[in-house]
Order: structure tokens, then sequence, then C-alpha cells
């Protein structure tokens, strides 16, 4: 169809003929229209290509949805646990084991994270005083991120920048669930970094039923604040009264941590794994102390080793 017999059938029942004028400057309207369309287009296009996103009006039918910015600060969402060890590497592709981190976007958010330290004497440290959150705070301070710990009490050196902790010697895992609701709501944590279960088995609890109770306590931790990221760590290893080093009690409990971590995140919570024998502490000197309980300083360094690369991700994630 010419654009004489398009002008035609467009003539609302009027079956003549529009005149030549007429045609061709509707014509000459057509080809700047287009003209312009494309130069404006490319331009737009263009700014679009910058943020990595093209609105749906701008893309051909064809084209694939582009990949997000990559320059955004927002990370990926965070439903995936994380196993730290040597050599861990980030990821945010979803597996059925507790192993992989989300990937950080390139910049942390401006407000600290809120970190609360969460466990028995081995996080208050009884044998080296401020226990791993001395050689971890340092570490994220010297990784220009910032961390506000939190917690009803406090303790810890000089060198430890920020004494507040979560952390009571002998304290069962069933008695930190009496009260971690109230210390939820009143110190807001973004994150907590779990370590208890050692004081059940010492005071004589099987590994099942520790795992329960660390079970118990998760609930009510997110029951209490929905968006609560975990860090759940496995136990140093630790000598009975006859001096045998991890019995069966902990390697029980330790291996129901992962599956727990599992349970939570499949239930769209954010659940981490902080496995601490990733890191071959010794049984006894040099990285646990003479009271074949509680890290030495060489120790908590192992400990942060651990704790970091688990944690630092959690510092690219916008808060609720």
């Amino acid at each position: 169809m010419g654009y004489e017999d398009f002008y035609e059938h467009r003539g609302q029942g009027r079956h003549a003929k529009a005149p030549r004028s007429r045609v061709l400057r509707r014509t000459v309207l057509v080809l700047v229209l287009m003209v312009g369309l494309g130069v404006g287009g490319g331009v737009e296009l263009s700014a679009y290509a910058r943020t990595g996103w093209v609105p749906a009006a701008l893309r051909s039918p064809s084209s694939p949805t582009p990949a997000p910015d990559p320059t955004s600060t927002t990370a990926p969402a965070l439903n995936v646990a994380a196993t730290a060890g040597a050599g861990a590497t980030p990821s945010t592709t979803p597996s059925a084991s507790a192993s992989a981190t989300p990937t950080p976007s390139p910049t942390p958010v401006a407000r600290p994270l809120r970190v609360m330290p969460l466990g028995d004497s081995i996080t208050w440290g009884n044998y080296y005083a401020g226990a791993y959150r001395v050689t971890l705070w340092k570490k994220l301070k010297a990784n220009h991120l910032k961390v506000n710990f939190v917690g009803s009490v406090s303790n810890g050196p000089s060198s430890l920048g920020d004494h507040d902790v979560e952390a009571f010697s002998g304290w069962r895992t069933d008695q930190f669930n009496d009260d971690v609701a109230g210390w939820l709501k009143t110190y807001r944590p973004d994150v907590v970094l779990l370590q208890t279960g050692s004081s059940d088995i010492e005071q004589g609890a099987t590994g099942a039923t520790t795992a329960q109770r660390l079970d118990t306590l998760l609930a009510t931790m997110y029951r209490t604040k929905p968006h609560l990221m975990v860090i759940v760590s496995t136990t140093t290893p630790e000598a009975d009264a006859d001096g045998n080093w991890y019995t069966k009690p902990y390697q029980d409990y330790d291996k129901k941590i992962p599956g727990l971590v599992t349970k939570y995140r499949n239930a769209g919570r954010h659940a981490y794994l902080a496995n601490m024998h990733a890191r071959n502490f010794s049984f006894g000197s040099p990285d646990i102390s003479p009271d074949g309980v509680h890290p030495t300083a060489t120790g908590y360094v192992k400990m942060t080793a651990v704790w970091y690369p688990v944690l630092k991700p959690l510092f690219y994630t916008e808060k609720p």
C-alpha cells in the first residue's frame, strides 16, 4: 500500500485521494520523526547502557534482559549458608550444602554493622581477655569495615576498641534462650556471632540434646527478629575431665549444626556456618590453654580466621 492508498484508506469514510502536496508534507514529517528517534533513541540507550538496565519499552523483543548494575551497593539476596575455612570463596549460587557465601558489592553500606558476639566463656575470654573479638575487631578496622559490637555486658583489653558483648561463662544453650529475645529487642543487632553448646556438654548433655537446644534458640531468635543474620559456629576442641579430646558428644553436636543452618536457610532465614575445625586447631598447646577448654591468643587468631570470611560479605547488605 502506497502513501496515497494509505491516506485514502485512513480517510474516515472519505474515498477521495489526498492532494499530493499533503502527502509530500506528511512523508517529510515521517522521515524527520524517524531520524529524530534514531538519534534520540541512540543517546537514551547509551545512557541506560551505562546503568546496565534498559527499560522494556526501549528493549527489542529479541534482546535478553541485561545483568544488574555491577556498581550497585545492594548485595544479592542472602538466602544461602556459609562455611568458613582456609581459601573459602564467596559465591551467590545457592547450594544444597551450607557452604556458599554471597558475593559483596564494591562498597559497604554506610552505617556500622551491629554485631552481637553471643556465647559462653569462650566468647567472653576467660583465659585471654576479649577472646576472638580482639583480633576480629582489628581485622575489620584494618579493612575499613564499620562495626559496632553490641550486648548487655562488656570486657576486653584496651586494644579492643569496642568491649560490648553478650557472653556468660558456664551458660548452657537453653539459658541463652531464656533471655535472647530481650537482648535482640534492646540491642538490635544485624548479625549474631553464635557459639554455644560447650557448656551443655561439659554439664552432661548429649550432642543430640545440645543440638535440640540450639534449634530452639535459633527459632526464638528468628521469631523475635526475622531478618536477623546468624553465623552459627561449631565448637573448638575441648578435653573432658579425663583428658580425652573432642569426645563423641562434641562430635555429635558439631555434625548436626550444618543441618540446622540448612534448615533455617531453606525457611528463608539468614543462617550461616562457621566451621572452626576447618582451621585445624591443635589439641592443647599452642591453640588451647592448659585448662583444656579455652583458646589461647593463637587459638583466637584461628577463630578470627574462620569468622571473618563469613562476616565480611554481610557488611555489603542493606539493613532492614
